[in-house]
């Protein structure tokens, strides 16, 4: 049985700890790029260039993660902004898979 006496309580407990500040920013800095990346590939209709896609992620998730780590205070972007990303990105991707449906249902009847 573990002992839970180590946890802290009331004010304590509000601090972060540095490695779970790092956590949450890979994971916002994931969803950034992912969203970035399901609006691209919306866009210019690129769902099937896996590697340019793969491509594009790479780039931006490094590109927000080096911009994030030298410009903004650890912590800043909380978690929410990776909920709203994760659902954006959602979005695009069942609208991706809507037109190209369509598409490919407009291609077989006309």
């Amino acid at each position: 049985m573990q002992n839970f006496a180590h946890v802290p309580l009331g004010r304590d407990a509000l601090r972060f700890d540095a490695s779970m500040l790092a956590v949450q920013g890979l994971l916002v800095a994931i969803s950034i790029a992912s969203m970035l990346t399901a609006i691209f590939a919306f866009r210019f209709r690129a769902w099937h260039r896996r590697g340019l896609l793969a491509l594009y992620f790479a780039f931006f998730l490094v590109l927000e993660g080096v911009l994030s780590w030298l410009f903004l205070p650890p912590g800043v972007m909380g978690v929410e902004v990776g909920y709203v990303c994760v659902a954006i990105t959602a979005l695009f991707v069942l609208a991706g898979h809507v037109v190209r449906n369509l598409e490919r249902n407009a291609d077989r009847d006309g």
